[in-house]
């Protein structure tokens, strides 16, 4: 079958109808007011997201210009000329028109729903408060009639797999939408909403894999081998309408997400947080702002270490590496203010909780964060980024001799990664640090920054006024003269490859 026909088919049936779990489905529905007000709200929250981007076109923020992401600004183009001779020219860019790229978006899916979804023909059941439509494979894919044999597939597809969508309406003006397949509404796996301050969907991944199996069943296509063995979990992701210049994008796990496959050796569990993250865009104040708080989760899958054959060609040296990294859960809320280039950031926490990496097994690294920090990141100035945050102290362990040899060679690991605790912490009242942009060094402006090694035994502190040094310095060999019979160079010192060998607190330079 081909699935990206039929996807493209039905996807604009998926995508426009997301919404939320109705709580009190109490409010009467018609077959005209539903379609009526799914075209109302669909057409209020795209105007909402042009109205929120528009401020940011002509603005510019750490060296980054609006116009990168929505045209317009400089476009040069490059040509040869007959004689191989290199030029270039540039011309002033088309800025992006945000309400006709929108707007011709939304006429699309709102003539497609109008013409091919919601309509009297496909209404199978209809009372004050509910309509069932039973969708049709000769309307919905329409659109592929061009293309006999993908207009078939996907007409089959819809026909068989009893495709229905349940409207009814929590609030005057909402409407929620219900995806069902199979028979008698075997499977549910999306719970859809269009309302008047928020488009979203709510997608439970355990009837998500029924329903795809169920599809590929109809024409005789086998997914057993395609789909983990282990997938569940709710997640619900909405875009809200928090202003008449503010959006917000919202993603929660309302039900622990779990994807695994033993063979495969892949698994990946996300809490349940609510939400688990937020963006918001404020197109009034020309902030971004992000709201995260993510329960505890990990992420296992297989690598094999790449080698090089002698004509350069990728190589696998058959030495399997299971990874895993893992998180007790953390926090955070960072605002970035466009206008006055400063991102602040507030409450990063990792909930007094371990996180890290296991390599086949064996846990070798992993930190903790001794309190919840809050800080400033100023912009550049003359090429240096200030930095103020709280106090605070984050403890690093590095266990790379838990892993076997072979293991540790392909890895590349350094030494002193087998085995040392390092430590970082700022102390002081208001503690402060310049940085310069290229890592040339790092000046305290106030409280200090003391790091640590404890197996190497180095502890450097670095006060206020003060920088935190790199003192390796390396000196190429000088060449030999062409006619020097004999040239013996200098040996050189071992470099140390320990992460604190060659930092030192001091006078800045």
């Amino acid at each position: 079958m081909n699935s990206p026909q039929i996807l493209k088919a039905l996807g604009l049936t998926l995508l426009t109808s997301t919404a939320l779990v109705a709580c009190d489905r109490d409010e009467r529905i018609d077959e005209t007011s539903a379609p009526t007000t799914v075209s109302s709200n669909l057409t209020a929250m795209s105007d909402g997201m042009v109205a929120t981007l528009e401020p940011f076109q002509a603005e510019e923020a750490f060296g980054v210009s609006g116009e990168e992401f929505f045209g317009g600004g400089e476009v040069c183009t490059s040509t040869y000329d007959e004689m191989d001779n290199w030029s270039e020219s540039c011309a002033p860019g088309e800025p992006v028109d945000l309400d006709a790229e929108f707007g011709e978006a939304r006429g699309v899916i709102l003539d497609y729903l109008s013409n091919n979804v919601f309509i009297k023909a496909h209404i199978e059941d209809q009372s004050r408060r509910e309509i069932t439509y039973l969708l049709q494979g000769k309307n919905v894919c329409a659109p592929l009639k061009d293309n006999a044999e993908a207009f078939g597939e996907c007409s089959l597809v819809v026909d068989d797999a009893e495709m229905r969508l349940v409207v009814t309406s929590p609030e005057d003006g909402d409407i929620d939408i219900d995806v069902f397949l199979g028979k008698n509404k075997r499977y549910n796996p999306l719970t859809l909403n269009v309302w008047q301050d928020r488009i979203g969907v709510q997608g439970d991944l355990d009837n998500i894999s029924k329903s795809a199996k169920l599809l590929a069943n109809i024409v005789g296509e086998d997914l057993s081998e395609d789909l983990p063995p282990v997938i569940e979990g709710v997640f619900k992701v909405e875009l809200i309408k928090t202003g008449t210049k503010s959006m917000a994008l919202e993603a929660s796990v309302l039900e622990t997400i779990k994807v695994a496959d033993p063979e495969l050796k892949y698994d990946v569990m996300v809490g349940v947080a609510q939400p688990a993250s937020r963006w918001t865009v404020d197109g009034s104040s020309k902030k971004l702002v992000l709201d995260s708080d993510i329960g505890a989760s990990h992420i296992e899958f297989p690598a094999f270490d790449v080698a090089y054959g002698e004509d350069g060609a990728e190589e696998t040296s058959g030495t399997e590496i299971i990874y895993k990294l893992f998180t007790g859960g953390a926090s955070a809320h960072v605002e970035f203010d466009v206008v006055n280039e400063e991102l602040s950031f507030n409450n990063v926490s990792m909930k007094a909780a371990e996180s890290g990496m296991f390599v086949n097994g064996e846990k070798i690294f992993f930190m903790t964060l001794s309190d919840a920090i809050s800080g400033m990141i100023s912009a550049p100035q003359d090429g240096e980024v200030q930095v103020d945050v709280s106090a605070a102290s984050l403890a690093m362990n590095f266990a790379g001799q838990n892993l076997a040899d072979d293991v540790i060679e392909d890895l590349y690991l350094e030494d002193w990664t087998m085995n040392e605790q390092i430590t970082v912490a700022v102390t002081g009242d208001a503690p402060s640090f310049l940085f310069q942009e290229d890592g040339d060094h790092l000046k305290v402006l106030s409280g200090a920054l003391t790091i640590s090694a404890a197996q190497r035994d180095v502890s450097i502190t670095v006060s206020a006024d003060q920088c935190l040094l790199d003192t390796y310095d390396y000196t190429p060999a000088e060449p030999c003269a062409a006619d020097a019979e004999e040239c013996v160079q200098p040996e050189e010192e071992e470099y140390d490859d320990h992460i604190f060998a060659y930092l030192e607190g001091g006078a800045c330079e």
